[in-house]
């Protein structure tokens, strides 16, 4: 029979935490990350249906950007991902590129480029 240090580091037993055990660094780390990626992901989701409400509004159901729309999902997606996997990152640099993508992209819809015509003529 194996003594009972031996079958504690066969098994991986350890110690259980206790309500009073401080969290360790690296738990601080990852709860500050996560939710630095969901304060992201809600500001993505909000530029996204915001933008899709003012081109419907704009334009139209006939004249809607699909492409311009996903192509603002997919920019959202990898800047998120940026930002989870770049720990340096501020989020507030992330959401201020994120939201200069989104008027750059809807700057480039039919909708928007006939209201800018007609406000030049």
């Amino acid at each position: 029979m194996l003594p009972a240090s031996s079958l504690a580091r066969y098994f991986h037993i350890t110690k259980q935490k206790t309500t009073t055990d401080k969290p360790h660094r690296g738990e601080a780390i990852d709860m500050k990350k996560t939710l630095a990626t969901i304060l992201m992901v809600g500001f993505v989701i909000l530029m996204t249906a915001g933008f899709s409400f003012a081109e419907y509004a704009m334009g139209g159901g006939e004249n809607f950007p699909y492409f311009q729309l996903g192509c603002l999902i997919i920019g959202g997606l990898i800047m998120i991902s940026l930002k989870h996997k770049f720990q340096k990152i501020y989020t507030g640099e992330v959401a201020g590129a994120f939201a200069l993508y989104t008027l750059y992209i809807a700057l480039f819809t039919l909708p928007v480029m006939e209201a800018i015509k007609n406000w030049v003529s």
